[in-house]
């Protein structure tokens, strides 16, 4: 509805006088919203998909012919062309589409950025032994992290809340499989990893940057509650309860905190508990059926809880913020 529609219905109900809408009017018309997704922003998206693709063929089809010093020349480059095209949008960045078109140019950087370490590291022979795999993995993931970070505080935008919790889950992923840890202690890793996501979460609900704190909000708790029910199944079977013990906890931090991220998290976690203990402990052929009830009637509970949460999700006051990311 146009601010005149709900003006002239604001008056007729006697909410504000008509000076009141006038000043309104003015003050709408000196600030327009910028609403809806303009063409730049639509071909910086395309373009920081056409950047990471055309390096992955290049590298990937002349891997041999470049050579390390080739590759790591190629992906450099890209890496260095993709953030100063983010600098440049940076400097013409309006508000709204404009800063999403400035992030899809930085959100390039970070994927580039994981494979050149990852390329340093081999081609330097820095870790010869049978794991040197995983422990690159873990070094990119932490490097992508830490470049993303650095980009999040900057731009405050969803895409590099994307950026950050896919690399926090390679370095959190490479970390466990390079030391060989399993039960507690890489259940321990997956929940320090989520602690720092939360943290940055509540940073950036405090400046006010609602979409990428809730994307955060979620990364933290989902591959918590999944590596719980990964682990308990390897190892230690008691984790199977902590697993359950995250997916409800989810809603209670979506409640506490207003967050849509925590209750999605939470619900899917859940779905996902139910039907993993289900297919674990009742696999007989009497035990499908009534795995797939459980799940049923799961599916309509987490439906019920979040009916429960979202109106008072919608209801969470606005936070202020100087910049507010896409």
């Amino acid at each position: 509805m146009k601010i005149d529609q709900h003006l002239t219905a604001w008056l007729a109900a006697g909410i504000i006088d008509t000076a009141t809408a006038d000043r309104l009017r003015a003050f709408e018309g000196a600030h327009p919203a910028e609403r809806g997704v303009s063409i730049a922003e639509v071909l910086a998206y395309i373009g920081a998909v056409v950047i990471l693709v055309g390096v992955g063929f290049l590298v990937g089809v002349e891997y041999a012919w470049l050579g390390a010093a080739g590759r790591i020349a190629v992906v450099g480059l890209v890496g260095i062309a993709a953030a100063g095209a983010g600098l440049l949008l940076d400097l013409r960045a309006g508000a709204g589409p404009g800063r999403r078109a400035r992030s899809a140019a930085y959100f390039a950087v970070v994927p580039v950025v994981f494979y050149l370490v990852i390329e340093v590291l081999h081609d330097a022979n820095l870790y010869p032994d049978y794991n040197s795999t995983s422990a690159a993995f873990a070094i990119a993931g932490a490097v992508s992290a830490a470049v993303a970070l650095g980009l999040l505080v900057r731009t405050r935008a969803a895409l590099l809340a994307l950026g950050l919790a896919v690399s926090t889950s390679d370095a959190i992923g490479g970390f466990v499989a390079y030391r060989g840890l399993d039960g507690l202690w890489a259940e321990l890793a997956w929940i320090a990893g989520g602690l720092l996501l939360a943290a940055v979460a509540e940073w950036l609900r405090r400046q006010g940057s609602g979409v990428a704190a809730e994307l955060l909000r979620f990364a933290a708790l989902l591959p918590a509650i999944v590596a719980a029910l990964i682990l308990s199944f390897i190892s230690d079977s008691w984790l199977e309860p902590l697993a359950v013990a995250f997916a409800l906890g989810g809603f209670g931090m979506a409640l506490v905190r207003k967050s849509a991220g925590y209750a999605i998290a939470g619900g899917l976690g859940l779905f996902i508990v139910v039907n993993e203990i289900g297919f674990r402990h009742f696999a007989s052929q009497v035990g499908f059926p009534v795995v797939l009830i459980v799940s049923g009637l799961a599916l309509l509970g987490i439906a019920g809880a979040l009916l429960r949460l979202l109106p008072e999700l919608r209801q969470r006051p606005a936070e202020a913020g100087a910049h507010r990311a896409a």
